[in-house]
């Protein structure tokens, strides 16, 4: 039998999947978001959920702090597939804004209407960070 690779669909990226993506907190992370917010400030935690309609799947995205055992404390980007037993996999960078706009650009979310100061690696030197499933 020969193969056929006109058969074979290669995957859409997630980004191209049309998912709306909405912002949505658990329980565990809105209490996340909320102590954030008091000790860095206003607008510094995000999660968005959207159901991929293609995959029958529901995903997260989170968007705020983070700590890498390398790289120290930083700002996270990060996607997981529901229900979640891990940690979204993602990227780290120096500032807040630059982890939102990689989330956009990868998964398709829109940047926050409410984002209101653009926190740096610096801002979180004085924060306790938790896992932010």
């Amino acid at each position: 039998m020969a193969y056929n690779h006109k058969s074979v669909q290669s995957a859409k990226r997630i980004k191209d999947r049309g998912i709306r993506w909405k912002e949505k907190y658990t329980k565990k992370t809105l209490a996340l978001k909320k102590k954030y917010e008091r000790e860095l400030g206003p607008s510094s935690y995000f999660r968005w959920e959207g159901y991929d309609s293609s995959t029958g799947n529901t995903y997260y995205i989170v968007a705020g702090p983070g700590f890498s055992k390398t790289k120290g404390k930083l700002f996270f980007s990060g996607i997981r597939k529901m229900p979640a037993e891990y940690s979204p996999n993602g990227e780290y960078f120096k500032t807040l804004r630059q982890s939102i706009v990689y989330a956009r650009d990868m998964w398709g979310i829109s940047f926050p209407k409410n984002f209101t100061r653009d926190y740096n690696a610096d801002d979180l030197a004085a924060i306790r960070i938790k896992n932010s499933l």
